[in-house]
């Protein structure tokens, strides 16, 4: 193919992730609010917009999609749909990273819109869409260094594999292990030479990505024992969330709840089943194979190498926005796997058959699918900072109760505390938290708690919206058992208020006259 025909086709590949994705933000940018996971990292962003430092000043993901999202929303605006945008500007990049990716095995671009669907549907929840765009970036890079191991593309795949860590840690060790173990697979089934001087270029590169968070650890005061105790804390927590059960297709209940639940949790129970077994099987295949057979079989190749470490992050916490965070590399490798027998044919069905299962599953919990399935009173437009967002009236109950509290009763000077799972409401208020935890899910040690409550009376916090919630069904997540000594002083401290509008198991406190 010429350099020219090279450039139509990465054309027509950008242009049709921008339309995708651009048709996605149209339909359903406006839907829906997520009070909890959604505001913690847009309440992040917007304080690393006001010049707080991620994980040293609040707690939060890695600082990589903060300085992202607060730079798009620098020239977008501050409110909730500027902030949905600079998701999905990165999920244009990861979208686009995706079809290049599988366009190296499909080449009849209506096939290649085809393929595209299941990719689109996976990208779910969208304030995860950094997981997602992460993933297939990786893949294609893989790809490109598959195809021509050259010291400039093992260099830049180092890059990589340094940026994806200063996005998430998880994604450094991920790309990490994938790479290593596709620089290992180059070396010894396909004979690759000069190994020594590419790692070197390889660790040099992983160098210069990660090179934010290394200068951050220098030059910002107080980051390095921040961000050396974020890694402790996952080391102590023994994982990088609090795990569900795995929903296997077998425990699907047909008896219970309503028929499209029980399709979605099967359907979804099928992705579960299919990804270990898929890559087991792949991996055995790629380790018999002929190495002539697998040198033109790169998007197979890397990616189940990349997709085995990405499937911790589906069984993590095994629910569908999970497995969606993780799904990406398997797809793409599906979608490549009929180019291994040569029967074209067949990724027609493959992908027909990804979309319809895909549907099944993670389409039915879209917002898009939400708004779309209800009566048109089940969804009401309420004004978030203002931007119209469409979501259920009970939402809109909630919030429209936390904004009237905050404005009739918190006075200039006091602050208000919202516990344990809705971050949502200081960006929603604009407003900085008390504390510098702002989303309550894991048991904190009494010395921490101990200086939390220093804190909030330093900060002469005065209010306190809090929640009893058993996450996930379990008592032992619920607030007053991962934080007891701050509900002790909320219990001691503070005294109920009556205030019509809140949930049932929420309660309005106020300090009590010193």
């Amino acid at each position: 193919m010429s350099a020219d025909q090279n450039i139509r086709e990465l054309q027509i590949i950008i242009l049709l992730a921008f339309c995708m994705v651009g048709f996605t933000f149209l339909l359903q940018g406006n839907v829906g609010i997520n009070l909890a996971d959604e505001g913690f990292l847009w309440y992040g962003a917007l304080r690393t917009g006001l010049g707080d430092i991620p994980i040293r000043d609040f707690n939060s993901y890695d600082p990589g999609r903060y300085f992202w999202t607060a730079l798009w929303m620098k020239v977008f605006g501050n409110g909730i749909l500027s902030f949905r945008m600079s998701g999905a500007i990165f999920q244009f990049l990861g979208l686009a990273c995706g079809l290049l990716a599988l366009s190296r095995v499909i080449k009849s671009r209506l096939l290649l819109l085809l393929g595209a669907v299941p990719l689109l549907l996976w990208m779910f929840p969208r304030h995860k869409i950094f997981e997602h765009s992460i993933s297939m970036i990786l893949v294609c890079m893989a790809v490109l260094l598959y195809e021509q191991p050259t010291l400039r593309r093992y260099f830049i795949s180092g890059v990589l594999v340094g940026l994806a860590a200063f996005f998430g840690k998880n994604h450094g060790l991920y790309s990490f292990t994938a790479f290593l173990a596709i620089i290992v697979f180059l070396r010894f089934k396909l004979a690759e030479d000069h190994l020594p001087k590419k790692l070197l270029y390889w660790v040099c590169g992983m160098v210069l990505g990660f090179l934010p968070v290394v200068l951050m650890i220098m030059f910002v005061p107080g980051f390095a024992r921040a961000y050396w105790e974020s890694i402790m804390f996952l080391f102590n927590l023994g994982g990088t969330n609090i795990p569900l059960p795995v929903p296997w297709p077998w425990l699907a209940d047909f008896n219970r709840g309503s028929l499209v639940s029980a399709i979605r949790q099967t359907m979804s129970g099928v992705f579960f089943l299919a990804m270990p077994v898929y890559f087991a099987g792949a991996l055995m295949y790629m380790i018999a194979a002929d190495a002539r057979k697998l040198r033109h079989a790169a998007v197979f190749v890397v990616s189940v190498l990349v997709g085995i470490p990405y499937m911790h992050m589906a069984f993590s916490r095994a629910d569908i926005p999970h497995l969606a965070q993780g799904i990406h590399p398997f797809l793409l490798s599906v979608l490549a796997l009929p180019l291994l027998q040569r029967k074209r044919y067949a990724v027609t069905g493959v992908a027909i058959l990804l979309s319809m299962l895909s549907l099944l599953s993670v389409g039915l919990i879209s917002p898009y699918y939400f708004y779309a399935a209800q009566q048109p009173d089940k969804f009401i437009a309420y004004e978030v900072r203002g931007d119209k967002i469409l979501m259920d009236p009970q939402a809109a109950g909630v919030i429209a109760t936390v904004e009237k509290i905050h404005r009739e009763l918190v006075k200039p000077g006091e602050q208000l505390l919202i516990a344990p799972h809705w971050p949502m409401f200081y960006a929603l208020l604009d407003r900085k938290a008390p504390l510098k935890e702002t989303y309550f899910l894991f048991l904190k040690p009494h010395e921490l708690q101990r200086g939390m409550i220093d804190a909030l009376k330093t900060q002469n916090t005065r209010w306190v919206i809090l929640g009893d919630i058993a996450l996930d069904g379990r008592d032992d997540l619920r607030f007053k058992n991962t934080h007891r000594l701050l509900w002790e002083y909320f219990e001691k401290e503070f005294q109920q208020v009556t205030y019509d509008g809140l949930p049932s198991n929420y309660r309005l406190l106020k300090k009590k006259p010193d």
